[in-house]
This record gives structure tokens, C-alpha cells and sequence, in this order.
């Protein structure tokens, strides 16, 4: 029990210090106990996410010699992926049961974003690429783009400016400023579930929490992960100017 616990604790440590492939990943992928038997790029008690995105992207087979197109026969592998982790199963990967999810826990759109993570961890994605998938998730790309003003400021200068590169385009505050005794990221955390004006001019910027609220039912989505979501977009955000 105490090896389990160890192994567990490492796996936390791993997906939360900033590595790449991390942070492909829903936050809640660790909350749900995904961490127990999988691990991003090594095998645990079940395979990593990378050899299951490697198999599936590239139509291979698993560890077990089972070509994935036995598996996978007339459905696509996110479908199969999706149908896997809400029922539960065993013998693709080797005969350990893998248990079904929870649906009081996590909802059909929890399962999407986890698929959508795991499948993309092989492929790899540009900061462009990485931008087009947040914002079209969020609803961003209807005031901003990623480099560019539009209604709203360029992420690219959002970061730059909380990374203390620059000042404010509208009034020439400081980050420092602006955020006194909050840290970037949770300022903007704050800012996107919230909303709110008057740093980069006085267009109201619309709260997505508002926006989640309102549509929680029909994307089927936990609410416990709405903010998970708003910080991966913060952490995204904070991290352009800084590549």
C-alpha cells in the first residue's frame, strides 16, 4: 500500500510541474483517479496516455500485439476511446480491469476533453494550433486573436503585459499595478470567469462563468471542471510571451 501511495504522489508531481505533454491534459484527469493506473509518457498498472495516443493516431497495435484495427473495427479511435472510459474493460491493453466511470462524476463532456487530450499528446500542437482549439472552445476568438488587437487586446500582449514586458496600451499601468497583492494567473482566472473592464479600455469583456452556467446542461460538462478550464486558458495565456 505504502509503494501505491509513493507511485501515486509521483505521478501528481509529474503532471503538475509544467511539463509539455502535462498540460495537454484536463486537470480533472488527475482529480478522477485517471493518476492511479496511468501515467502521461510511462506504463503504470495500465498503459501511458502516449502509447495509447501512439497507437490509435498511428494505427499500430497495443503492448499486447492487438492490431488497433481489431479494436477498433467500424468506430473511429475516439469513439472507441470515449466508449472505453465511460464503460470501463479490459484485454486490449492486458487483462487488469479498467473500471467504468463514475457519471455522477464526470460527464460525457469531461470524457470528450480527456480523449481530445490524450489523442493530441503524439501529434503535438503549435502555440497557433493551441490558440485556435482554446479559443474556439471558449468563445475568445470573437474579441481576440492571439497576436493581434481585435475588440479586445492580442493574447500576446495580455501575457507580455502580466510578464511585465509592458505597460498597458490604455492607461500605461504596470502589471504590478494592476494585480497589488494577486499573483498573474489568478488575476486572470478571475478576469475570465468574471469578466469586467477598464484595463485595456471600456468594452465590458463578458464573464464565461456566466456563460457556463448557463449551458452546463447542454455541453454536459461537470461544473467542478469549468474552472479547471479557465486556468489551463490563464496558464496558456501566461505562457506565450515566454516562449
Amino acid at each position: 500500500m505504502k509503494s501505491v501511495v509513493i507511485n501515486i504522489i509521483a505521478i501528481v508531481a509529474l503532471l503538475t510541474t509544467g511539463s509539455a505533454l502535462a498540460t495537454d491534459m484536463p486537470p480533472f484527469a488527475m482529480r478522477y483517479g485517471c493518476v492511479a493506473c496511468h501515467t502521461i509518457d510511462k506504463k503504470m498498472i495500465g498503459p501511458s496516455w502516449m502509447e495509447i495516443s501512439k497507437a490509435y493516431n498511428d494505427n499500430t497495435k497495443t503492448s499486447t500485439g492487438i492490431p488497433i484495427s481489431e479494436i477498433l473495427r467500424k468506430k473511429t479511435a475516439e469513439e472507441f476511446l470515449k466508449m472505453r472510459i465511460a464503460g470501463g474493460g479490459a484485454g486490449t491493453w492486458g487483462m487488469v480491469m479498467m473500471p467504468p466511470s463514475d457519471p455522477a462524476k464526470i460527464g460525457q463532456g469531461d470524457i470528450d476533453r480527456l480523449v481530445t487530450g490524450i489523442m493530441g499528446l503524439s501529434k503535438g500542437r503549435t502555440p497557433k494550433e493551441e490558440f485556435v482549439k482554446l479559443s474556439n472552445l471558449h468563445g475568445c476568438k470573437s474579441c481576440h486573436s492571439m497576436d493581434k488587437k481585435n475588440i479586445g487586446p492580442s493574447w500576446m500582449d495580455i501575457s507580455k503585459f502580466y510578464n511585465n514586458s509592458i505597460a498597458s496600451p490604455h492607461d500605461g499601468l504596470k502589471a504590478s499595478d494592476v494585480l497589488k497583492s494577486r499573483t498573474a494567473e489568478e488575476w486572470l482566472l478571475f478576469k475570465i470567469s468574471h469578466g469586467g473592464q477598464g484595463n485595456w479600455g471600456m468594452r465590458l469583456m463578458p464573464a464565461l462563468e456566466y456563460r457556463y452556467i448557463t449551458l452546463l446542461d447542454s455541453i454536459k460538462m461537470d461544473p467542478d471542471n469549468m474552472y479547471d478550464e479557465f486556468n489551463e486558458l490563464a496558464k496558456f495565456i501566461m505562457g506565450l510571451a515566454k516562449r
